[in-house]
């Protein structure tokens, strides 16, 4: 697909409720997932997309969840405090001590988590 056609679509589709694109540049290829806004500004650069899907918050958790599963990198929690909901990762430091890293439950905080999460397991 050409990237007018690509950028028409994505933008018919698009509401504030769908803040990522996941997306493959490859039919069968790993599937990439950014927020839409950085996408449609670097569009140009992209050789090709041969399939998108926008997702919400709700299902963009489901992927680091689902990643999460492939690499062990921890566990993932959500919880309420002062009024926002946040994302708690749990992990193991080498010395065996627990520690907690936490982060707004919006959308840069949970690609943040995503693509940290994802380099862990290249």
């Amino acid at each position: 697909m050409n990237q007018t056609d690509l950028r028409q679509q994505i933008e018919k589709k698009r509401t504030e409720e769908l803040p990522f694109i996941q997306w493959c540049s490859e039919v069968g290829g790993e599937p990439q997932i950014e927020r839409v806004d950085y996408f449609l500004k670097r569009l140009i650069t992209t050789v090709t997309v041969d399939d998108f899907h926008l997702l919400d918050m709700e299902q963009m958790w489901t992927e680091l969840l689902q990643l999460n599963e492939k690499c062990h990198c921890g566990t993932f929690s959500r919880h309420w405090r002062k009024k926002v909901e946040v994302i708690d990762w749990a992990t193991k430091k080498n010395d065996g001590s627990d520690t907690v890293r936490s982060c707004c439950f919006r959308p840069d905080g949970l690609l943040a988590v995503y693509e940290e999460v994802a380099a862990q397991t290249r």
